[in-house]
């Protein structure tokens, strides 16, 4: 393997392995979002409803 090609091989890695947790993250935010709103009204109401 030449220089150049291990260079290309290693970014190629380092870009799935990124893309894969930013893919994971962004699924996980999603799906954890109705959640997240949900808590933030029950607090907005325990905090400013009354």
């Amino acid at each position: 393997m030449t220089e150049k090609t291990k260079y290309i091989t290693t970014g190629l890695i380092i870009g799935v392995i990124l893309a894969v947790s930013l893919g994971v993250s962004v699924f996980n935010t999603l799906k954890g979002t109705p959640a997240k709103v949900n808590n933030f009204a029950q607090w907005f109401d325990q905090t400013y409803g009354h």
